[in-house]
């Protein structure tokens, strides 16, 4: 581990316990999670953190760096991370000795850091996985050039015929939307014409879906983010 203090006091393990005790208690944090949470604080508030800590790069599924994984291996070493181990799937999570160094860190920080944090935090766990990359390409575009996950992160929200209470269909993507673009249902139309062609994009709405699905489970099967 990292433990060359930074201009507020903090370490690069001291960064990683931070962000992650600013979750709910008990929160997992899948690979994917972690990585685009320790990108966007690095980004967006790094001289409150004394960052940036990482040197996040542009991968197959967005900003990555391998180190975080290095560094959590190394917390978990130290007793202050649990990595869960699954048949397809790693998360990680604190153990009460990394909580309680967490929160010790962030109640030295400014409150409206802390409230950042927190609200930061919860938005990246409820979110999808194409819901996540989708907001990130948007916001940060140079961390999308290699990507391999394009053909399933739509930048247009979906329409379709069926009411936007239908979660199947409305896409995991539109649940947070930089653009402050939401989806709507097609306007209603007549005819024979107009049924096909809503049917056509109720199918292809759903082969959207069977892609992101698909693309969301290999990347928690090779472990990349």
């Amino acid at each position: 581990m990292t433990e060359d203090p930074s201009p507020v006091g903090l370490s690069r393990p001291d960064f990683v316990l931070l962000a992650m005790a600013s979750a709910r208690l008990g929160a997992l944090f899948e690979p994917v999670r972690i990585q685009k949470l320790l990108f966007m604080i690095d980004r967006e508030i790094p001289d409150a953190v004394g960052g940036p800590w990482f040197d996040f790069r542009p991968y197959r599924y967005g900003p990555f760096d391998r180190a975080v994984y290095d560094e959590l291996r190394a917390l978990s070493r130290a007793g202050r991370v649990t990595i869960h181990e699954g048949p397809t799937r790693r998360a990680y999570s604190l153990t009460a000795a990394g909580l309680a160094k967490g929160r010790a860190i962030l109640v030295t920080l400014p409150p409206e850091i802390r409230r950042y944090l927190t609200e930061l935090t919860k938005w990246v766990l409820s979110q999808r996985f194409a819901g996540l990359l989708t907001a990130i390409y948007r916001k940060y575009p140079e961390m999308a050039t290699k990507s391999v996950a394009r053909d399933v992160i739509s930048g247009s929200p979906r329409r379709s015929r069926r009411p936007p209470d239908a979660p199947f269909l409305q896409g995991m993507e539109t649940a947070f939307d930089l653009s402050g673009a939401y989806w709507q249902p097609a306007c209603v139309r007549k005819g024979h014409e107009s049924d096909a062609e809503a049917l056509r994009e109720d199918w292809r709405a759903v082969g959207d879906d069977l892609r992101r699905a698909m693309a969301e489970f290999s990347v928690a099967r090779e472990g990349e983010i």
